[in-house]
């Protein structure tokens, strides 16, 4: 290798002296070093020689290998580099560099995709002008050319900016041009000749193929991990528990949010969705979309309350491999998921200043970066978002922005609470009751009146997910076909059934004749009455002939409930 390295040497020498003939004299006996050690060897501005004194059909046979090689690259990024460098080799070029084809207003430009000794300030500099004349009409005829520069120009001068040989062929396919392969050299001139030209064009169709199946690959796996991804999410989705499968109900305000759906549902409109928890208020966002012409595509929902401060906007954004400590690999957000779909930001309200001004531009430009990247992506959303707080007051208080209140707020739809809609529990206790009976394989199917009464007497404050928490309790409670209500919430005492007040006297006559029959009418003794109700048996005799009141019939005992009765 050393003596290559002084062989090499003498080469530049005698070209300097203009001894070209003793310079590929010294370089045909370089060929077996070169063939043994590599021809990475050979310097970039003497692989003219090279390929001169090289067999023309070893090269071409060369070709073909490395045509079939580089159809099975699939990263961009390697492959272009693979094409410049083996260009430049094939024609002993200096400089190479690979430009693809821009459109823009109906105007063709050709951009840098990838170069060789070559930067952006060669290609911007005064002197590359000719050269990209040359581009633009190879371009332009479809067909390649060789150009020499006959201005006199030393070897030694390699640094100087005058292009002295160059050599332009398109990339085709499927017959239309998709870029140009551009070589060139600074130092020697009649380095490349018009024979070059079939071949290196034989090359540059190889290579456009390759990149445009590098390209189609990275679509499709680009296609693949979003495709996952939702995947991910229709399970993620799935795992959760949502409250019901449709909108349930028959009362005037429930009629007049369906009827706003409606009325909104396949616009594109941003919708602000109010109500307290619990109303449902991400079945109506469903409902929405369901009834759009987004439908199609999944349905994406981000609890913004579920995430803590510095995962929000991850979470809703995306971000990059290493944008933060514990960012080991990139992740597409949320919005970039529901493009062409509908978003869902359920409690909105509590999001920090820094993402609601995010948030702001998202929703005026429809495009965002991800944590740690510098691409701007596109998404076509649509945008319901949701909360149980007043923003309007927010606003006042200057915690939440105005200007972000009124993009949100285009069109809200206010949901009633449980208890302005009493006329529906009927209906929603006995859709949980199937629906769950079904999951739990049992057999209720009746809920009493007077368990139905106490369930219209209630305030509902947790609304309807608190009603379908109460039927699942109810279930697991209930050891027959009869739905026993459970505890509606401790500490709770429930208005009397009769909706009147009892006196004292009443609630003592009820609580005896209730602990008469749970101890079968028995007084005395363990067990009895008196034992239970922790009194002497003759004060207790006393005062049930103070109360008039009777021992039970064993008729009443047998048909009596173990039950205190409401």
């Amino acid at each position: 290798m050393e003596a290559a390295y002084t062989r090499i040497e003498l080469i530049r020498e005698y070209l300097s002296l203009g001894h070209n003939d003793k310079a590929a004299e010294i370089m045909k006996g370089l060929l077996p070093s070169f063939n043994a050690f590599g021809e990475y060897l050979i310097p970039d501005n003497l692989k003219y020689l090279y390929k001169e004194l090289i067999d023309e059909k070893s090269l071409l046979k060369e070709i073909m290998k490395l045509g079939q090689d580089l159809v099975t690259i699939r990263d961009n990024k390697e492959l272009v580099r693979l094409i410049v460098s083996t260009a430049n080799r094939i024609t002993g070029a200096e400089r190479g560099a690979i430009f693809l084809l821009e459109k823009n207003k109906g105007s063709v430009n050709p951009i840098l995709r990838a170069a060789r000794n070559m930067a952006i300030e060669d290609i911007s500099h005064p002197s590359f002008d000719d050269s990209m004349r040359m581009i633009k009409e190879t371009v332009a005829t479809e067909e390649g050319r060789v150009q020499t520069n006959n201005s006199t120009v030393t070897p030694h001068t390699r640094q100087d900016s005058h292009v002295r040989d160059r050599i332009c062929v398109p990339m085709k396919i499927r017959n239309e041009v998709v870029g140009v392969l551009y070589h060139d050299n600074r130092i020697f001139r009649s380095t490349f000749k018009e024979t070059d030209l079939e071949i290196l064009s034989y090359f540059a169709s190889q290579a456009a193929i390759a990149m445009d199946n590098a390209r189609a690959y990275e679509e499709i796996q680009a296609l693949n991990e979003t495709l996952s991804l939702e995947n991910k999410y229709y399970e993620e989705q799935q795992i959760e528990n949502f409250h019901f499968d449709e909108i349930i109900g028959k009362s005037p305000v429930i009629k007049e949010v369906l009827s706003k759906v409606m009325q909104v549902a396949d616009t594109d409109s941003s919708i602000l969705l109010l109500g307290e928890t619990g109303v449902g208020k991400e079945l109506v966002a469903r409902a929405i979309h369901q009834n759009s012409s987004r439908k199609k595509k999944p349905f994406i929902r981000v609890n913004c309350s579920a995430f803590p401060e510095t995962l929000i906007a991850s979470e809703l954004f995306g971000h990059e491999k290493g944008a933060f400590t514990g960012a080991t690999e990139r992740r597409i957000g949320r919005f970039e998921l529901a493009n062409k779909s509908t978003i869902f930001l359920d409690e909105i309200g509590g999001i920090s200043p820094e993402v609601q001004m995010r948030l702001l531009r998202v929703i005026q430009f429809k495009e965002f970066d991800r944590l740690g990247g510098r691409e701007t992506i596109p998404s076509d959303f649509r945008l319901v978002a949701a909360t149980n707080r007043n923003l309007y007051e927010a606003v006042k208080a200057k915690t939440f922005r105005e200007d972000l209140y009124y993009r949100l707020n285009v069109f809200p739809i206010y949901i009633p609470p449980l208890r302005d809609r009493k006329e529906d529990i009927p209906l929603l206790a006995y859709y949980f009751l199937k629906k769950i009976t079904t999951r739990f394989r049992k057999t209720i199917t009746k809920i009493s009146e007077l368990e139905m009464t106490r369930l219209m007497n209630y305030d509902w404050p947790g609304n309807v997910r608190e009603l379908e928490n109460v039927i699942e309790r109810g279930v697991i409670l209930s050891a027959g076909p009869r739905f026993k209500m459970p505890e509606l919430r401790p500490g709770y005492i429930e208005p009397d059934t009769q909706n009147k007040i009892r006196t004292y006297r009443e609630m003592e006559v009820k609580h005896i004749h209730w602990v008469l029959k749970a101890s079968g009418g028995k007084i005395r003794g363990n067990g009895g009455a008196a034992e239970i109700l922790d009194m002497n048996p003759n004060t207790l005799y006393s005062k049930m002939k103070k109360l008039g009141i009777q021992k039970p019939k064993p008729e009443q005992i047998s048909s009596g409930s173990k039950k205190y009765p409401a």
